[in-house]
C-alpha cells in the first residue's frame, strides 16, 4: 500500500487495577499519564460540518480540524444494534438489554474526530480506531488526546471514542462488555459515514483498532470475535499492556525483578514458571491474589451477570477463599456452563479466537514491572500468535510499570515510530 494518512480513533489509557473490586467506583484509580492539561480554540467560522457538529482549529494541533462529540449509532431512530439478541445465534444466554437494541446516550456515545489538512481524500487510508482504558468501568476519551494530537501533527486522521462504561454491570442488564463491542461496531460505521460526508473514498478505507489495557482487551476481542463483519476492513491491531486471557492462571508477574533481563524474559517458557520466578498478581499491595474467585468477578461482570455486592465483599476479605462459590447459580453459570463451547472466562479472552485462519499481524508494548496485568498475558498471548502464525513485534519497556511507559523516552518513541511505519507500509 502507497504511503498515506490515518484515522486513529484513540483507545489508548490506562487501566489501573488498583483494587479488590473492580466494579465500584471509589475503589478505582486511574493513574495515566495521558491527560492533557488543557486546549484553545482558535476563533473562526466552522470550515465544514459532519451532520450537526461543526469544525474547530485548536491552538495546539496545527493544520487540523477538529470535530468533537459526534454521536454515533447503526440503527434508524438514532439506536445502536444489539446483535446478542434473544433467540439469536449462539448468543441467549448471555444476552443483554433484554434483547433490545440500545437507545443512544449521547454523553457515553460520542467520539472526537480529528482531520489534518494535508490527508489525502484518493488514496488509501488505514482508519486506526483507539479505545481507551480504565478497567472495563472508568476512564475519559481526553485521557489519549495527546497521542491524538501527537499523530494528528504527524498528518494521520485520528480520533477518541466515548462508551458505556461497565462500573453499574451488578444492576443493569443492558452493560456488559458485549455492548461495548456492539458500540465499537456502531462508532466505525459512524466513522466510515463521517469521513465519507467528508468527501474521503469509502472503498479506499482500512481499519487498524487499538488500545491500551482494557482499552486494548476491547479492541483485539472486537477485532477476533467479530472484526471480520466490520464496516471498515481490519488491517493490524496495536496492542498497549492490554490483557489478553483473563483465565485465572495467566494472571502473574515476575517475582523476582532480576528475571526482567532482556526482551527474551518476556517470551514464553514453561521452566520459568516451573523455576518459580513467576508469582500471582497481588491486589492493591495485600496477600490476596488473582484467584479464581477475583477472575471470575472480571468475567462475571463483564458478561452482565449482577451479583450481590456483599457477597463479593465478604469472598474479598477471605484470604483462604480461592474458588467460587459454584452453588450459587450465578457464579456456576459463569464457571462451569458451555456458552458457544467457552466458559464464561474463555467467552472473554482473547487468545481463544485467534486461529490460522484469524491472525491479525499486532504491535505490541509490554512492562517489565506490571503489578496490574503482568507479563505472563504478554507470554500466553505471545505462545498462541507464534501458534497460528501471527506477525507481531514486541516493544518491552522492562523497568515500567502499567501506566509509565513514557517515562522509558528511548523505547517509547522507537514504539511510536514503529506505529507510524507500520501504518505506511502494511
Amino acid at each position: 500500500m502507497k504511503k498515506s494518512k490515518y484515522i486513529i480513533l484513540s483507545v489508548l489509557s490506562a487501566m489501573a487495577l488498583s483494587s479488590c473490586s473492580l466494579f465500584k467506583d471509589d475503589d478505582i484509580v486511574v493513574e495515566n499519564h495521558f491527560n492533557e492539561k488543557g486546549q484553545t480554540v482558535e476563533e473562526k467560522e466552522a470550515e465544514a460540518k459532519i451532520g450537526d457538529v461543526e469544525s474547530q482549529r485548536l491552538d495546539d494541533v496545527p493544520n487540523t480540524l477538529v470535530f468533537k462529540n459526534i454521536v454515533y449509532s447503526n440503527m434508524e431512530g438514532n439506536k445502536i444494534e444489539n446483535t446478542y439478541k434473544t433467540g439469536g445465534a449462539n448468543y441467549t444466554k448471555y444476552n443483554v438489554n433484554g434483547g433490545e437494541d440500545y437507545a443512544v446516550d449521547k454523553n457515553n456515545n460520542n467520539f472526537d474526530l480529528y482531520v489534518p489538512d494535508s490527508a489525502s481524500k484518493s488514496n488509501d487510508i488505514n482508519v486506526v480506531l483507539f479505545i481507551h482504558g480504565g478497567a472495563w468501568v472508568s476512564g475519559l476519551k481526553t485521557h489519549v488526546n495527546p497521542y491524538v494530537k501527537k499523530f494528528a501533527a504527524e498528518g494521520y486522521i485520528a480520533a477518541t471514542i466515548e462508551y458505556t462504561l461497565l462500573n453499574q454491570a451488578m444492576d443493569d442488564d443492558s452493560l456488559s462488555i458485549f455492548r461495548d463491542l456492539d458500540e465499537i461496531d456502531a462508532c466505525i460505521t459512524t466513522m466510515k459515514e463521517s469521513l465519507k460526508s467528508l468527501g474521503f473514498n469509502e472503498s479506499k478505507l482500512h481499519l487498524v483498532l487499538g488500545g491500551a489495557s482494557s482499552g486494548a482487551h476491547l479492541a483485539m476481542l472486537y477485532a477476533y470475535s467479530r472484526g471480520a463483519a466490520s464496516d471498515i476492513p481490519l488491517k493490524f491491531l496495536i496492542d498497549v499492556v492490554g490483557p489478553t486471557d483473563i483465565k485465572v492462571e495467566t494472571w502473574k508477574k515476575f517475582k523476582d525483578p532480576d528475571d526482567r533481563a532482556d526482551d527474551n524474559a518476556l517470551r514464553y517458557d514453561s521452566a520459568l514458571q516451573d523455576a518459580g520466578n513467576l508469582d500471582f498478581l497481588t491486589i492493591s499491595g495485600s496477600s490476596d491474589t488473582w484467584n479464581n474467585y477475583q477472575v471470575m468477578r472480571i468475567a462475571n461482570g463483564m458478561c452482565g451477570l449482577p451479583y450481590p455486592l456483599s457477597d463479593v465483599e465478604d469472598a474479598a476479605s477471605d484470604e483462604t477463599k480461592t474458588d467460587v462459590d459454584v452453588s450459587k447459580e450465578v457464579y456456576k453459570s459463569i464457571c462451569t456452563d458451555s456458552f458457544d463451547g467457552k466458559a464464561g472466562q474463555k467467552l472473554v479472552s482473547v487468545t481463544e479466537y485467534m486461529t490460522a485462519g484469524n491472525k491479525l499481524p499486532m504491535l505490541c508494548a509490554y512492562a517489565g514491572n506490571d503489578p496490574v496485568v503482568g507479563v505472563h498475558q504478554f507470554a500466553t498471548l505471545q505462545e498462541k500468535m507464534e501458534d497460528v502464525g501471527t506477525e507481531y513485534e514486541l516493544s518491552y519497556f522492562k523497568d515500567c510499570n502499567h501506566t509509565n511507559l513514557d517515562s522509558d523516552t528511548a523505547t517509547y518513541n522507537a514504539f511510536i515510530a514503529k506505529i507510524l511505519n507500520w501504518m505506511a507500509t502494511k
